[in-house]
Order: structure tokens, then sequence, then C-alpha cells
């Protein structure tokens, strides 16, 4: 076997992982039997997600109150799944001065000041003040929507969320009394944000004392609407963004393209394209990967060999021309081969990219134009041309359907053979 590597050659490697399976909460607990009612809810809560505690003998002690020093602890972790998910802080600019002095000194007393004093979540609990937090109060429906209403509209302030309706309508729920504390903050989150909602019978039941399966089970069905909110925020910002600048940019809004290539005629080169786009502030670049699985008869007096093409380059980010996106860029070429003659080598290259989005349609043109030349163990090869004709089909703003036509000059020894191919494939994001 012969192996033309490149020893500068950078690798991209693009590495997919799972988190671990968590398993049910029976298997976990040993005081929840299977098929319990919240036994999903504490899985995801306590084993995914970290929101809970269990304690040390393997019990959940599912029907004990869920107590208020519980919920801060909680609330410390969701804090930073929030802030991670969304890659900013939540912290408001004030910050309150409680001293709760009836908290014993220790990590939780800790956990209980960040959340109330850096992020404020228990500013007009009733019960709370400056010295008094009362850690073993029972935790309501009430006091949770009071506080996750602060908490989202904390990410409001910041423009990480933004509600799903413009203002608080009147509620379906035929117990909730506009005279109740907690009023205005369940209509917030039952039908601002829709992130906490009622039960089947149309009643929210504020006044309940929750235990710790209630409130897993509540929360298990929360973050994902947080999280969705988050994500739709981001969304949405980005559209805003788009109508703002003008045209969509090449691979802006869906930054992967996973490609099959296939040749013409007498040409056949087989394979994999994976695309990656990124245009972080005033700059973009790209990581263009095509893996071929067979060397062509013109290229190589064999068959059964393998490339790897890599491009891997960047540049200044460039205004548009009219309804058009002109991007010059310049980087790195690889190309590595096994089995075959086909010679590899690295070295410079650069190019421009020409999109266009046709204004209210979702067909958009794209011209991919490129030279380089590689350096390998036989010398620098013969200038490389590449070129790509596309047209891409949006279905939707998280899909796109793409295929056109190119023409690749592949070295030959030191001179180069053209190639004629094929492509399709689809543009998403994760």
């Amino acid at each position: 076997m012969r192996l033309v590597a490149l020893s500068t050659l950078v690798a991209v490697g693009l590495v997919m992982t799972a988190p671990a399976v968590a398993g049910e909460a029976s298997d976990t607990y040993r005081d929840i039997p299977a098929g319990h009612w919240a036994e999903q809810g504490v899985a995801e809560v306590s084993i995914r997600r970290d929101l809970m505690k269990g304690y040390p003998d393997g019990t959940f002690r599912g029907e004990q109150p869920f107590t208020r020093g519980q919920f801060a602890s909680s609330l410390a972790v969701l804090l930073r799944e929030l802030e991670e998910f969304s890659g900013t802080s939540w912290r408001p600019a004030d910050r309150q001065l409680n001293v709760f002095a009836d908290l014993a000194p220790g990590a939780g007393r800790d956990e209980i000041l960040v959340v109330a004093n850096e992020y404020g979540l228990f500013e007009g609990t009733p019960g709370i003040d400056e010295n008094r937090f009362k850690a073993d109060h029972t935790v309501t429906r009430d006091e949770m929507a009071h506080v996750l209403r602060r908490l989202m509209d904390l990410a409001r302030a910041l423009d990480v969320v933004r509600p799903r309706g413009e203002g608080a309508a009147a509620s379906r729920l035929k117990d909730l009394d506009a005279k109740d504390w907690a009023y205005s903050d369940i209509l917030e989150v039952s039908s601002r944000y829709r992130v906490m909602v009622g039960f089947p019978d149309d009643t929210f039941r504020g006044g309940q004392e929750l235990t710790r399966f209630q409130y897993a089970q509540a929360i298990s069905q929360t973050v994902p609407q947080i999280r969705q909110l988050i994500t739709e925020t981001r969304d949405l910002k980005l559209e805003e963004k788009r109508q703002a600048e003008g045209p969509f940019r090449l691979q802006e809004s869906l930054p992967w393209r996973f490609d099959g290539l296939v040749g013409a005629a007498n040409v056949t080169l087989p394979g994999l394209r994976v695309r990656h786009v990124q245009y972080p502030d005033a700059w973009f670049w790209m990581v263009d990967a095509r893996a071929r699985f067979r060397a062509d008869r013109l290229v190589s007096e064999r068959d059964g060999g393998t490339a790897l093409d890599l491009d891997l380059v960047g540049g200044f980010r460039l205004p548009f021309i009219g309804p058009v996106q002109v991007q010059p860029y310049a980087g790195l070429r690889g190309l590595a081969t096994f089995d075959s003659s086909l010679p590899g080598g690295i070295g410079p290259a650069v190019g421009n990219l020409t999109y266009m989005r046709f204004p209210d349609s979702p067909f958009a043109l794209t011209w991919k134009l490129q030279g380089s030349t590689l350096q390998s163990t036989g010398g620098w090869s013969p200038w490389l041309w590449g070129n790509e004709l596309g047209l891409d089909v949006h279905l939707s703003p998280t899909l796109a359907l793409g295929a056109g036509l190119s023409f690749q000059d592949v070295p030959s020894g030191l001179a180069s053979t053209p190639l004629t191919g094929f492509f399709g494939g689809v543009l998403t994001r994760f």
C-alpha cells in the first residue's frame, strides 16, 4: 500500500457525540417503582439535567415537600444551563443586598445568595425579606410561576427571549383570580411566555404546595419550552439581521452542507462532500472537505484509490453588490491519496464565491471559482482550477436542497487532468 500523505496537512474531523443514555428513574432510585407517573420527569431533571438531587441512600423521596432551598439549588443549575445554551450571562446590572441571616453557612447558602442577589429571582416573593429566606418553606405553584416570570423577564431584558405574545391575554384558567398575588405572574408564564401551563381541567392550582415529584414533572416540561423560546428568539433576530443587511449570505442560515459527488461521461469519482461556512463578526471562513472513493482511469492507471481533498480558507466579509454577494478568500488546499498513483500535496488556494438569493423566492444561485497549486514529492503542480455552479432551493428555515455541476483540475504527475462531475445534497443547521 502506497500512501501519499501530507506531513503538514491539517486534519479536520467531524466528531459526533451523544450524551450517555440515562437509565429510568426506577433503575436509579429504589423508591420509584417502574411506571410511576413522575418517572420520566425525575429521569429528565435528576439524571439527565442534574436539576434535582437524590439522597445518599439511593432514594428520591418524591412525596416529600419541595422546599425553597431545593428550588434555589435547582435554579442555580438551570441558570448555568440556560446561559451556556444562549451564549450570554443573564445577570442583570442591578444587584440585591439580601443577607438571609436565617441560613446556616455552607454551599447551600452560597447558592441561594447567588440566585437571590445576583439574579434577583426571589424578589417580591411573600415571606422573603433581606434577613429571612425560609429555606424550609414548601414551594407553591404560585411561587414557581413568580420566579419563572422573573427569570423570563431577565432574559427578555437582554433580548435572549422574546414573549410569544405581545401582551398577557386573559387566561382560560378557571381558578385564576385577579386578586391573587401571583395573578400577573401566572398570566405571563402561561399566556405570554407559555413556559408553564395549567392542568387539563383548565385550572392552575396556584396555591398547591409542590412535592418533589410534582416539581420534577413540572420543570421537566418547562425547561424544553424555555430552550425552544431561546431558539425561536435567536432565529427571529437572525431574520431581522438578514432583512436589515439585505439578501441572505451563502450558507449563513444553513452553515452545514452535505453532498454526494458523481462523475460525468467517462469520469467516475463517486464520493461525499462536507462544507461548513461561518461569518463571525466581519470575517468569512469555510472548511470544504471532499472524499472520493475511487481514482479515475484518466488520472490513475489503477482503480481502487481513495482521495481526501480539503480546503481551509477565509477572508474579510464584503458587502453585497445589489442582490449579489461576492466573497473572495485565500487559504490552504491539501490533497491526500491512498492506494493510488494520484499525487497528493499541500499548497495555497485563492478563490471567490458568488451567491445570489432571489428576493421573495426560495431559489439561489452559487458559483465557486478557485485556483490552487500543490507541493508534493514530485514538486509543484501546475495551477489547478476549479469551477462549481449550483442551484439551491430553500424549503424551510432549517433545510434546503442543492445541486450543480463542477469542473475540477486534478494533478496527474506534474500535469493536470480536467474532471467533470455533478453534486447534490442538503443544507442544514444543528
